[in-house]
């Protein structure tokens, strides 16, 4: 009798504290509906067009803000809402522009990105551009070079990657290390550094070797912390030639993308019809699904817990324990928003990408509502 009285007494205490956890929670959660607070990364006077590509620890945001009609476009930190024009390195000789966009930023809140007008080098297929890091409220160069020098990520020891002309490259302490590709013919060799983690293990691509190609084909790979050890080819989805890596995680963990076609290598360029999104795990391909069958789709970025970001067909999404979400049906419909990629993923689960607000396209950053 008194093993009853108990049960009963415990099954009550567990159908109260549900009911008071529904009363706690917001209205559109218990409902099923939103899971993340969304929040507008405001634009400094003048500009018109937002753009987010990267989120530290802290949740500060790192991008771009622009205003086209004036040909305007400059390299943005935002912490608490609040938008830091980072500036621009001085303009190139040539050319009729000078922009910068931030790509990268760290724990610190050091930032890296790109300066210079991004036009064309005649005849070289390259763009004017300078790698910068920004730190102590200072922008310096990485170095003088002014053609696709591009710094795309920095982890905690101020350790930089990149794009140096048709190499990737290392910056760590003050020294530029040059990466090799996997390619050995005598033309049309590439790689290409897109992520650093704390252990100094870089993801990006190179090009492989392939007989009697006049493109070589492109495979995501991994370079260890000892860049003097040869670079991991991470492969591709069959019937794929071509994959790119977007980050990798402190795991070594890996995602990004394949493709049949040419491989775009930055988030804000369009996907191709047969983009597909993958996931490296154990130095083994995962294939992520789309929201819907065939749709083009990316990975850009992942947490340290695996939840992994970005774009199925025009929208953001995520995938937890690899079953994908449109970040659209997590948020409020009140929100106004039509979320179009998602770019970054921090440990604490913010989300940052693009997305129309009331007609226009601006930065956003998703926060969860709940801790989960």
């Amino acid at each position: 009798m008194r093993i009853c009285n108990l049960a009963c007494f415990v099954n009550f205490v567990m159908v109260c504290f549900a009911a008071v956890c529904c009363l706690l929670l917001p209205a559109t959660l218990a409902q099923g509906a939103a899971i993340y607070h969304i929040t507008e990364l405001k634009l400094p006077a003048g500009m018109t067009v937002s753009e987010a590509y990267a989120i530290n620890a802290a949740g500060q945001v790192v991008g771009a803000v622009a205003n086209p009609s004036m040909h305007r476009r400059a390299a943005v930190r935002w912490t608490n809402g609040k938008a830091e024009v980072l500036g621009m390195l001085p303009p190139l000789s040539w050319g009729d522009f000078n922009f910068s966009v931030a790509y990268g930023i760290n724990t610190q809140g050091d930032v890296v990105g790109a300066s210079g007008n991004f036009q064309p080098v005649v005849m070289s297929g390259l763009i004017g551009a300078t790698a910068f890091l920004y730190r102590h409220g200072e922008l310096e160069a990485l170095g003088k070079d002014s053609e696709s020098f591009m710094a795309l990520g920095i982890n905690d020891s101020t350790q930089i990657v990149g794009a140096h002309a048709y190499r990737g490259f290392l910056w760590a302490d003050g020294k530029l290390i040059v990466l090799d590709p996997l390619s050995t013919r005598a033309g049309g060799n590439g790689c290409w550094a897109k992520s650093i983690n704390a252990h100094g293990q870089i993801a990006g691509a190179t090009t492989v070797n392939q007989e009697k190609a006049v493109d070589l084909p492109v495979h995501a790979c991994l370079w260890q912390a000892d860049t003097t050890r040869p670079v991991q080819d991470l492969g591709t989805l069959p019937d794929h030639p071509n994959s790119f890596a977007t980050q990798i995680n402190a795991g070594g963990d890996v995602v990004g993308y394949t493709s049949k076609e040419a491989i775009p290598r930055l988030a804000k360029e369009k996907l191709n019809s047969s983009t597909h999104a993958c996931y490296w795990k154990d130095g083994k391909i995962i294939a992520l699904s789309p929201l819907t069958p065939g749709q083009s789709s990316k990975a850009n970025a992942l947490n340290n817990g695996n939840i992994i970001v970005g774009q199925s067909g025009n929208h953001a999404v995520r995938w937890l324990e690899q079953k994908i979400a449109d970040l659209n049906t997590l948020i409020d419909d009140s929100a106004h928003w039509t979320l179009d990629d998602a770019t970054g993923i921090n440990d604490g689960g913010q989300i940052i990408g693009q997305g129309m607000h009331d007609g226009k396209l601006r930065a956003y950053l998703l926060s969860p509502i709940i801790d989960w």
